[in-house]
């Protein structure tokens, strides 16, 4: 009678039973655990597009002003390519300036890659940055 359909119908094959019964325990933690993945996705994704945008607002945001400071210190660079950019940092300094902070670890002009710290002096006008001064480079 075990693994094979039973001859009387009336009689009950327990172990089936029990491995049906865990089979839809499963099922339910599966469940349970895939909702609570896609509910966290879901989070995650309306939670990233409330960032610092400002561009309901029309006023830079420190994501831009960060973009816009390792544009212009790429443009100083012997190799752009192979920047990498650490510690940014970006303060409002007032209607629409801010001072921008961090290093970059870039190769210089022997191929030796150097960190080398740097400050943005910089304001928006309309959309478009304009460097007002930059040092440590």
């Amino acid at each position: 009678m075990s693994g094979t359909q039973p001859d009387r119908p009336w009689e009950r094959d327990e172990a089936a039973e029990a491995k049906a019964a865990e089979e839809r325990k499963y099922n339910r933690w599966f469940l349970v655990v895939g909702g609570v993945i896609v509910g966290l996705v879901v989070l995650i994704g309306v939670m990233s597009s409330v960032g610092d945008d400002s561009s309901d607002t029309g006023e830079p945001s420190a994501s831009s002003a960060v973009s816009g400071c390792q544009q212009f210190v790429e443009r100083r660079l012997k190799a752009p390519s192979t920047a990498d950019f650490t510690g940014m940092a970006a303060i409002p300094t007032g209607a629409n300036g801010w001072r921008v902070d961090g290093s970059v670890d870039a190769e210089n002009s022997f191929g030796a890659k150097v960190r080398t710290g740097f400050t943005c002096h910089m304001h928006s006008s309309g959309d478009r940055w304009v460097l007002e001064g930059i040092s440590g480079l």
